[in-house]
């Protein structure tokens, strides 16, 4: 107990304190640029978003990938692809911890072909962040495939 009383202490200590309300504006703030970073391709944007050990679990086949590295490769793949998927996620409750710098958001994505209104595939999403080196970074991203339209459907 102890030992996670010091740990606790020391992650407080790393970074400036943060009211609740600024650390979900901050939350909120990078989904939408982690949104333009996929729409642009931009792997640098995207990395700054994501912890080192990061871990995502997809919506539809339930992949999982694990670690920065893993992800950007992910992306790049997808990427030259000319009809990729552009995702778009969507912050519906973001709920920061009273206890450590972490925070659960929960919101709705939904991917579709640039241009694309009736094709697209969607769902629910939750991830976990945490607050290192003063910027708020997704640890852990699940995806649940819920709805679709046209051509988007499995």
């Amino acid at each position: 107990m102890l030992s996670f009383v010091l740990a606790t202490m020391a992650i407080a200590q790393a970074a400036p304190a943060q009211t609740p309300a600024q650390a979900e504006a901050e939350i909120r703030a990078q989904r939408p640029a982690f949104n333009r970073a996929i729409a642009a391709a931009d792997l640098t944007a995207i990395a700054a978003v994501l912890a080192d050990n990061v871990q995502m679990i997809t919506g539809s086949d339930s992949i999982h990938v694990a670690g920065r590295q893993a992800h950007l490769d992910r992306w790049t793949e997808g990427f030259k692809d000319p009809n990729r998927l552009v995702y778009v996620r969507t912050t519906d409750k973001a709920t920061v911890s009273p206890l450590l710098p972490i925070a659960l958001e929960t919101g709705h994505w939904r991917g579709a072909t640039a241009g694309a209104t009736k094709d697209w595939i969607g769902g629910d999403y939750t991830a976990k962040w945490r607050r290192i080196e003063g910027v708020w970074r997704v640890e852990v991203e699940t995806y649940v495939t819920m709805r679709c339209e046209g051509s988007g459907c499995p």
